[in-house]
């Protein structure tokens, strides 16, 4: 019997009695074979070509996952085995990179001596690492989903949070021309007359020119009603910045805040700009209450364009510190509000 034989023959029985419930000859015909051939000292009834083949399994390690050795002829004295690895538990590219390694490692080995025993214990390591470094890596997605979830949901609870609160809205038009004539605007400043009054915190600064501006303290809500009605009067309008107005009830201490609770008192929204302007309060008034000031502010403009004075006043008195240009949308053509014409055709 050849040496070969035998040796595999030997080396496979010590491993069925090693791992018994993990170990199965795939090739039983050739095993038969071999077994025969050692048993009775004779040369095995096989072609030259046969190779043994060797199942181990590693459920305890990796459920699924079945290592198939292949051993030739030559082995171990003159040849290596083959090994082929299934972990569906490690997903496809964790399989890849430990079939990689594991062809890698089998190259390292030295012929003349049986290896079974040293590959099985190395897949053994190796699958169970590679299992906690998927974990791992699982758990990081998961942990970045998880993170990317919640600053969505605070994203949109600091959205509806705004929303609670007023805001202030640059809208730039293409023309707001002022007198008799001019009927669009009397019947846009009549109807601004009125939604001032829906609110205690409603306003509405109306600049007259070419380009014409409006300066409008409301909730997105109610914006987009009053853009309806502007799109429909022929005057749509481009919004060029806004600016949510918090509540300054946000700040007051817990001591205020109890003796709020035990007395409440009668309701009142309030916002405070970061500076105010005497010379400018009834533009950017900073208590919005039912006896505070005129509910609509028309300047009276000589010229044909918005009073840039005032309007620079206002934003700045609520921290905006952008260019005039770009809260009247004014774009490289001159005196054209983005999305405008240049059409001054009366109203």
């Amino acid at each position: 019997v050849s040496t070969n034989v035998e040796r595999q023959v030997m080396e496979v029985e010590a491993l069925e009695a090693m791992y018994p419930s993990a170990v199965r000859v795939a090739s039983a015909h050739v095993w038969e074979a071999m077994k025969r051939a050692v048993d009775n000292d004779e040369k095995p009834d096989l072609p030259a070509n046969a190779s043994l083949r060797i199942e181990y399994r590693m459920d305890e390690v990796s459920e699924g996952a079945v290592t198939t050795f292949t051993l030739p002829g030559g082995y171990p004295e003159t040849a290596k085995p083959s090994a082929e690895l299934s972990a569906p538990g490690l997903g496809s590219q964790g399989a890849r990179d430990l079939q990689s390694r594991l062809r890698e490692h089998l190259s390292t080995l030295d012929e003349g001596m049986e290896c079974l025993y040293d590959v099985v214990e190395w897949l053994r390591e190796h699958t169970q690492s590679a299992l906690q470094q998927l974990r791992l890596r699982e758990k990081e997605k998961d942990d970045a989903k998880a993170k990317s979830k919640n600053n969505k949901k605070k994203k949109s609870n600091g959205a509806e949070e705004d929303e609670q609160f007023p805001t202030l809205w640059f809208m730039a038009c293409n023309h707001l021309l002022k007198g008799p004539s001019h009927k669009t605007e009397k019947a846009i400043a009549k109807e601004l007359k009125a939604f001032c009054k829906e609110e205690v915190y409603h306003r509405v600064h109306m600049f007259y020119g070419t380009p014409g501006l409006l300066v409008i303290v409301t909730k997105s809500a109610t914006l987009t009603k009053l853009q309806r009605f502007l799109k429909q009067a022929g005057k749509p309008g481009t919004l060029t910045k806004s600016k949510t107005l918090r509540s300054p009830d946000k700040s007051v201490t817990e001591k205020e805040k109890k003796k709020s609770d035990t007395c409440p008192s009668e309701p009142k929204t309030k916002i405070t700009p970061p500076s105010e302007s005497k010379s400018d309060k009834k533009i950017a008034n900073g208590e919005l209450t039912k006896t505070s000031e005129k509910f609509l502010e028309i300047p009276a403009l000589d010229s044909g364009s918005p009073d840039k004075p005032k309007i620079k006043t206002l934003a700045e008195n609520f921290g905006i510190t952008k260019p005039l240009e770009v809260l009247l949308g004014i774009t490289q053509k001159k005196g054209v509000p983005k999305g405008g014409s240049n059409n001054s055709a009366k109203s």
